[in-house]
């Protein structure tokens, strides 16, 4: 510090020695006589065209931060032209829909070569009974525990392992209810909770207290079972959303196989955590089930629309958390109360999800409408205030939660993307080869290409969408026709 406070005072001292010489010097020369020092040396003249203002603001884009484009131009924004889906043969769609149950890892009938084959990958298919036993192991010792401080605590299971899309690998969403049992607010009765795990290391690992979440949430590893866990407090709405969806999942088994598909894919394509900017596997999952009921005819209801008794709108109230939480769950009856004019919809597994890949990329209206499972009517943006550059998608219990509000523009544009690619790839039948039985490994490789979807390798591209696509400018640098980017 000495040593710089040293060379400060010396600079100073050589600027005022050098100020003043030239101020002796301008004294000395004569009126008619020019200066015989240069005083530009020491004083800028501030013009604008010394900064280049003639050529305007440098531009910068936002998104890749580059200074060679804007925003609207940027190439990570940009999109594949969408090319027309040929037809194609009934095998084709049996295969589709015999990967659709292969991702389930459920028993499936594969007509085109007439035999029964039994598909299960531990990666890749749905909770057994054993998968449910060691999460209900867990949510009895937390009872256990928790009840120690909180006598009259419950503990609740949530999410992807309860509500009919978990896959074996899925984490375990804990909801620990104590409302109107103490007037701590549920930050505080969570880091009593947090304490109490903590003082189970033999039980659990990698504990962290998230509290800057929307809800935040106690993140643990359980040690006997290897499974993660996310446990929040009162969060009554999540065991809501479960059942809800659960619901849905028991009215057709297509609900669950479109599940598992999509979750698959963002899965492998990296697009389905809302933590880095994606998208929630609750929020993917709403996207299924708004799509099965806006096709005609339709897959599934609308429940929170249904009652026995339509005159009567008061039995179609019911309040958790401040929200209406009500939904038609009486099954056995579903038929009296939904009549589908149009008839059943008959459409394989295979064939509906080809439908839900063209209907979000050709005719969903993003810049209009919000995704939404709980009216059949459009809603619009403008109705909710939602106006990011990104998709909406409503929560069907909280209307005021947006559940892509997290979604940054540029990943939702490589969403896009995996879904124009998928389109693509599933839409198109491969003629390359003779599909054998021996070849539903390939085909499933073949469909869920990672480089592919992501254009991660050009050279992998099919030949139809080189010939219709402009060269690659980066990793989504194929620039779009302007009229389907405003789609």
């Amino acid at each position: 510090m000495q040593q710089i406070r040293n060379a400060i005072q010396l600079d100073s001292y050589l600027l005022k020695e050098s100020v003043t010489s030239t101020d002796l010097l301008l004294n000395k020369v004569s009126s008619n006589k020019a200066p015989l020092f240069n005083h530009s040396g020491f004083f800028y003249d501030m013009k604008a065209e010394n900064f280049g203002a003639e050529k305007g603001t440098p531009p910068v884009c936002l998104v890749c931060y580059k200074s060679t484009h804007v925003k609207s131009d940027c190439p990570e924004l940009s999109l594949p032209k969408l090319i027309d889906l040929p037809s194609v043969s009934k095998n084709w769609i049996n295969i589709i829909s015999n990967i659709c149950g292969r991702v389930m890892g459920i028993c499936v009938d594969i007509h085109f070569i007439f035999f029964l084959i039994v598909f299960m990958f531990p990666d890749q298919c749905k909770l057994s009974e054993e998968d449910i036993e060691k999460r209900d192991k867990i949510l009895n010792y937390l009872q256990k525990e928790f009840e120690k401080c909180y006598p009259l605590c419950s503990v609740h299971g949530s999410g992807s392992a309860y509500n009919g899309f978990g896959f074996r690998q899925s984490d375990l969403d804990v909801c620990v209810l104590l409302k109107d049992q103490t007037e701590e607010l549920n930050i505080i009765i969570l880091e009593k909770l947090f304490r109490i795990i903590q003082s189970e290391p033999q039980k659990f690992r990698d504990i962290e207290l998230v509290r800057d979440a929307r809800v935040p949430i106690i993140r643990c590893i359980d040690n006997q079972f290897n499974i993660e866990v996310d446990l929040s407090v009162n969060n009554a709405l999540a065991l809501e959303n479960t059942r809800l969806l659960k619901t849905y999942t028991e009215i057709d088994s297509r609900v669950s196989q479109l599940g598992y598909m999509l979750k698959h894919l963002v899965k492998i394509c990296d697009i389905g955590d809302a933590s880095k900017g994606t998208l929630s596997s609750y929020a993917y999952i709403n996207m299924v089930i708004h799509f099965l009921q806006q096709i005609q005819p339709p897959v599934l209801p609308i429940l929170q629309q249904l009652n026995d008794d339509p005159s009567n709108k008061n039995d179609m109230i019911r309040q958790c958390m401040e929200s209406n939480v009500y939904f038609y769950d009486n099954l056995p009856k579903l038929g009296e109360v939904w009549v589908n004019k149009n008839g059943p919809n008959t459409l394989t597994a295979g064939e509906l999800w080809i439908e839900f890949l063209r209907y979000y990329t050709e005719q969903f209206d993003y810049e209009k409408n919000v995704v939404t499972i709980r009216q059949f009517e459009p809603l619009e943006r403008y109705e909710k205030g939602w106006f990011n550059k990104t998709i909406a998608i409503e929560d069907p219990f909280n209307l005021t939660h947006n559940l892509a509000d997290k979604l940054s523009q540029k990943n939702w544009t490589l969403i896009r993307l995996v879904f124009i690619q998928a389109r693509q790839r599933f839409g198109t039948e491969c003629k390359d080869r003779v599909i054998q039985d021996s070849d539903i490994d390939w085909i499933q490789d073949y469909l869920f290409d990672r480089n592919v979807l992501l254009l991660e390798n050009p050279r992998k591209l099919d030949k139809t969408n080189r010939q219709t696509a402009e060269p690659l400018q980066s990793l989504m640098g194929i620039r779009v026709d302007p009229k389907y980017y405003q789609s």
